[in-house]
Order: structure tokens, then C-alpha cells, then sequence
């Protein structure tokens, strides 16, 4: 069946895409069923159309992958680690003595563990710190989301009317009752 003919045929139909292997073979095999480089221009198009409506491809997709064809005779998934990657600077110790001044001094902000990183290096003389004294702040967030997360122990809850203006995080052992006695930063006015 000619490629001009499906298409109108496809036009209402929605249909889910192939796996993108499966879809790679099957275009390569619909250009050298067609013979694509002795089509007409509009043939060209026609089939270009086709190609897509049935792979679910964009046209730019289905253009580059012509020229992939056209080059090589053949198409395949480009996709993947790069040859050269960027050396990494900071190593996952880095990342585990990052979390550790986390752990350390209450989570403060990106200048101020980044200061507590550079001090510790230049003042105190500890050579594990001494990738992380150069950081940046901009690096400085990308680095935790490599980091386990810590768990909250407390529950969320809306204030109540004696406490307007405290939402916190109350904490779940049993030797916290939710009494005032257990917030010492309220005034006793409240109670």
C-alpha cells in the first residue's frame, strides 16, 4: 500500500508509539522498501508524514533520522553516556563529609557551610576539606540531592487556638506530652 493512501486513513486514528528500537528498524525498512532517495520531493513528504504519524515521531525526529539513514544505511539509538565525560571534582566522600557539617551544625545556608568548609581547610588544617574549601554555591545545592534524605521525626499539624502563631512540628515520643511545659519558647500568657 502506498504511503499516501495510509495516511488519510490515519488522520482520526490515535495510536500508541512502538519502542523506540522497534520503530527504528521499522522506519529504516519503510525507507528502503520506498527507495527514499529516488522519490519525488512530495513523495519524499508524503512518506516523511507517514513515517511519523505512525511512529508518533515529530518531524524533526523523523527528518534526522532520514539523514541518519541516508548517511549510514542504517538507524540506531545515539543516545547514551557521553565518550568523554566531565572529570568529577568532588568524590562521594566529599559529598558524605558535606552531609556531615550538615548533620553537625543545624542545616544552615549555602554561604555559611560554605565558610564552615573553607575555615576548616584554611584555619584548622583539615586536608578532608580541601576540595570542599573551593566550592561554589552553586554547587553546593546540586551536591545533597546525591545525599539520603533524613527523616522527620514529628508530625505536621495546624496551629490550635492557643497557639495562633506556632505551627511546628510536634514530636511523636511518648515523653513529650503536647503541653505548654513542652514550649519553652511560648510566654506563659498563652497558657
Amino acid at each position: 500500500m502506498m504511503p499516501w493512501r495510509v495516511t488519510s486513513k490515519l488522520a482520526g486514528r490515535s495510536r500508541n508509539p512502538p519502542p523506540r528500537e522497534a520503530a527504528y528498524e521499522w522506519i529504516a525498512a519503510e525507507l528502503r522498501r520506498f527507495a527514499y532517495p529516488r522519490l519525488s520531493n512530495a513523495d519524499k513528504g508524503l512518506l516523511r508524514r507517514y513515517l511519523g504519524k505512525v511512529t508518533g515521531l515529530s518531524r524533526i525526529q523523523i527528518t534526522r533520522l532520514i539523514a541518519q539513514f541516508r548517511e549510514r544505511g542504517r538507524i540506531r539509538e545515539r543516545r547514551g553516556p557521553p565518550l568523554k565525560p566531565f572529570a568529577r571534582r568532588y568524590t562521594p566522600s566529599d559529598v558524605r563529609l558535606l552531609a556531615e557539617v550538615d548533620t553537625l551544625h543545624t542545616p544552615l545556608s549555602g554561604p555559611a557551610t560554605r565558610k564552615l568548609c573553607e575555615r576548616a581547610y584554611r584555619v584548622f588544617g583539615d586536608a578532608r576539606y580541601e576540595r570542599l574549601a573551593v566550592l561554589s554555591n552553586g554547587h553546593l545545592y546540586k551536591l545533597p540531592r546525591q545525599l539520603p534524605r533524613r527523616k522527620r521525626t514529628g508530625i505536621r499539624r495546624a496551629p490550635t487556638s492557643d497557639l495562633r502563631a506556632t505551627s511546628r512540628i510536634l514530636p511523636l515520643d511518648s515523653s513529650h506530652n503536647a503541653t505548654m511545659s513542652s514550649f519553652p519558647c511560648l510566654p506563659t500568657v498563652l497558657a
